[in-house]
């Protein structure tokens, strides 16, 4: 449907000043250590982030624990401030000395906030794996609370996986959660994770059904006076609408939700999430103007706080929206910023899919390795427990002989197929890394393909843009994205570099059989093997249509083919 998502999800915790609730897992030990640290978690439950951080003092002597437990609340206080990665650290910290009994509460919160952080930051798989790590140790906990608190960890598992576009687990665990907390009639957190499933129908363009959700836990929260909460179900209220284009009613509800976050949710500082929802709605009434100021503003808060999905959407926004202006220049700088970040992510997702790769190959050749040292293992056994044997019973030596030659026969037998496993599981390894390599080729020759056809409209808006003022940088910017269209030193060495691993030795071996190509005529000869018409041939060297039929021209004359096609002679050949 081509709307822009931008969802909100606020930590759910229960936050009550009556005794009864702060009292939650606190120690039966009353030393003043402990109740340190029961005061420190009844400030973290009441969500009063600056008595906290003014509670946390350093201690007087060298304690591991002490340390542990001041950097886990130090973690709350930068997770509140969104600074998610000061945070992360602080978390790790803590849970390096929190793995003793007395301390069980501040683990399970310890594995609670270091999700909370990864997931703030993007990283939704390391989220759910410490969210995995929080229920096996509830289940072996003696937490009070646990039954709470697991079920509290199952939605927030299910609120990763939709993060995490795992759309099947999302539903799965979000309905367990909201299943128990209907049961015991727990109005928080039935309305944090009624608010997320009113998101994951508007995933399914159910847009009804995720207004109706969202009200209803809108209406919980009011009860509850819970503003952070408010604002997230305002917002979540808001997107449903934009899902049915009712713009004015969407943006009726994010600036409620701007209202609340600034009164005191969320550190009294409004989302980019939301941000970005009132500055998509803008542009949808025309207000042009109004969303380029909201765009700015949430890139700058994003560049801020390295938010990097957050800062590429924004500038590639920016950069829509200024060519609808027509403000070409402008557009130009903020797609040669977005194209930087967006290439930034490309190699990180690209690094993350040959890592797990490179895991799942190494985990199998682990595994094979693991079965022939026991298979091993087993035969030494075996050999000895013979020699015993024959021994023993010298009378029926040539029993003994034919039993073990079977025995060794059948051993060499299983020898031979784990062999023939572990040459397959290499020949398999290989295709992988050959269709990855093949992968990287074609998405860097699209990459270029591209580039060409961005800049080129870019340069033809710029030609036909007045600049009676600024000829000069005119001038300069047009030069500029001329030198950009071409295939630059950068860009060949890069794409030889992908070429030699899809085929190998190729390069070498025309230049040597045809000593006379020049570097160009090499280049298209190189684009003709990966198969791209003449078009996408002349878009990436930077040339026209006429220009490439005559260097094809001069090609065949080189390569001394009179009838046959250019086109099928290079394809065929190999070295």
């Amino acid at each position: 449907m081509g709307l822009l998502l931008m969802v909100v999800f606020i930590s759910c915790e229960k936050k009550n000043n009556s005794t009864t609730q702060l009292e939650i897992n606190k120690r039966t030990t009353g030393t003043d250590e402990n109740r340190y640290y029961d005061s420190l978690f009844s400030w973290y439950k009441k969500k009063d982030y600056a008595r906290l951080g003014k509670e946390i003092k350093e201690p007087a002597e060298e304690s591991k624990e002490k340390t542990a437990v001041l950097n886990l609340y130090k973690g709350y206080v930068y997770l509140h401030q969104s600074r998610f990665d000061s945070a992360q650290v602080f978390f790790n910290k803590a849970l390096q000395g929190l793995n003793t009994k007395p301390l069980q509460r501040e683990m399970y919160y310890g594995l609670k906030g270091a999700a909370e952080s990864v997931s703030k930051m993007g990283k939704f798989d390391a989220a759910i794996n410490l969210q995995y790590k929080a229920l096996d140790f509830l289940e072996k906990s003696a937490l009070t609370d646990k039954k709470r608190l697991y079920y509290s960890t199952i939605g927030n598992l299910g609120i990763n996986f939709f993060l995490n576009q795992d759309y099947n687990k999302s539903e799965l665990y979000g309905d367990k959660a909201l299943a128990y907390f209907a049961k015991v009639k727990d109005s928080l957190n039935l309305a944090y994770f009624e608010s997320a499933k009113a998101v994951m129908l508007f995933q399914d363009d159910k847009f009804e059904a995720s207004v109706q959700l969202a009200k209803h836990s809108l209406e919980l929260r009011k009860k509850l006076k819970d503003i952070s909460g408010q604002a997230e179900s305002n917002n979540n209220i808001a997107i449903a609408y934009m899902g049915l284009k009712n713009w004015d009613l969407a943006l009726e509800y994010l600036y409620t939700s701007e209202k609340l976050f600034l009164s005191g949710g969320n550190n009294k500082e409004v989302p980019i999430t939301i941000m970005h929802n009132i500055a998509h709605c803008l542009k949808e009434k025309n207000n042009i103007d109004g969303a380029i100021a909201k765009y700015e503003l949430a890139y700058k808060i994003a560049q801020s706080k390295k938010m990097q999905n957050e800062s590429r959407i924004s500038l590639q926004q920016l950069s829509k929206l200024e060519r609808i202006k027509g403000n070409y220049k402008e557009a130009l700088v903020y797609y040669m910023k977005y194209s930087k970040t967006k290439d930034t992510l490309f190699n990180i997702q690209k690094e993350k899919a040959i890592q797990d790769v490179s895991t799942k190959y190494e985990t199998k050749q682990k595994e094979e390795k693991i079965k022939l040292l026991q298979k091993d293992k087993q035969l030494a056994q075996n050999q000895r427990w013979m020699y015993v044997v024959t021994i023993l019973f010298l009378i029926i030596t040539g029993s003994i002989a034919v039993a073990y030659f079977v025995f060794r026969s059948r051993k060499n037998q299983e020898l031979f197929l784990v062999d023939k496993k572990l040459h397959e599981s290499e020949i398999e390894r290989l295709k992988i890394e050959m269709e990855l390599k093949r992968k990287a080729l074609d998405n860097f020759t699209d990459k270029l393909l591209t580039k060409s056809e961005i800049i080129n409209e870019l340069e033809q808006k710029l030609n036909s843009f007045n600049v009676d003022h600024d000829d000069a940088i005119h001038s300069r910017n047009i030069g500029e994205l001329s030198k950009m269209k071409i295939l630059t030193e950068e860009d060949w060495f890069l794409f030889k570099e992908y070429f030699d691993k899809v085929y190998p030795g190729f390069i070498p071996h025309i230049r040597k059989k045809h000593n006379n190509l020049t570097p160009g005529e090499l280049r298209m000869l190189l684009l003709i093997k990966l198969n791209l018409d003449s078009f996408e041939v002349a878009s990436i060297l930077g040339i026209s249509a006429e220009s490439v039929k005559k260097g094809r021209y001069r090609l065949k004359k080189k390569l001394e083919l009179i009838d046959e096609d250019l086109n099928a002679h290079i394809q065929s050949l190999s070295f």
